[in-house]
């Protein structure tokens, strides 16, 4: 059995759940979650680790083994090298600052060259689409208030929130493009940016 297996075993037992219990909750059959444990399958997409964490009453950084990140510490208090996750969908209530993640993720588990960007993950709600965005994507951000330089921003436009390439050719203007590369410009004063999005990528499976 490997780690991961062992590990789902064992909170699958503290939580006093069956495998047929557990697979309800996650989505999947009881026999694909026998082969998680007995580590015929070691490697689990992302899609099914957050449920599972969230039915096994844990995080997906605990899930993993990274137990020594201190996960639980307040929000204001958290580690440096953990990630807190969020997930948001085209409601800007969906970034509140108040709310708690729904996860952590350790630094470690990034590509070397962006283990020191963004300060927060986000995941795009399952049934919202956004440009430059697919379903299952991790999106590497950082707070903003304002433009800081040319890229790909969260945005607030008439109370709707969207992803797109955000350049700004003056103090008053803003420059718009979508991933159609369908450009509009306006004034700076109809946007409000939540966010510059410094990498975005998918998670086939993560390390088991």
């Amino acid at each position: 059995m490997n780690q991961l297996g062992a590990r789902i075993r064992s909170l699958r037992e503290q939580a006093g759940l069956s495998k047929a219990a557990l697979a309800r909750r996650v989505g999947v059959s009881d026999v694909t979650i026998s082969y998680w444990e007995n580590g015929i399958i070691q490697r689990i997409g992302h899609s099914r680790l957050q449920p599972l964490a969230r039915a096994l009453g844990c995080n997906i950084t605990q899930l993993l083994g990274q137990q020594e990140e201190r996960i639980e510490e307040p929000r204001a208090q958290m580690n440096y090298h953990a990630l807190p996750m969020f997930v948001f969908d085209h409601s800007p209530e969906s970034l509140n600052t108040g709310r708690s993640p729904i996860s952590q993720l350790a630094r470690s588990f990034l590509p070397a060259r962006l283990r020191q960007l963004g300060d927060h993950l986000l995941l795009p709600d399952p049934a919202c689409r956004f440009p430059f965005c697919e379903p299952g994507n991790f999106l590497l951000a950082e707070r903003c208030t304002g433009f800081r330089e040319e890229g790909l921003y969260l945005l607030e436009q008439h109370q709707h929130l969207t992803i797109r390439h955000v350049a700004q050719p003056s103090r008053h203007e803003i420059r718009l493009q979508d991933d159609q590369q369908h450009t509009i410009e306006q004034s700076a004063a109809g946007i409000r940016l939540h966010a510059r999005l410094r990498a975005i990528w998918h998670f086939e499976s993560l390390p088991a």
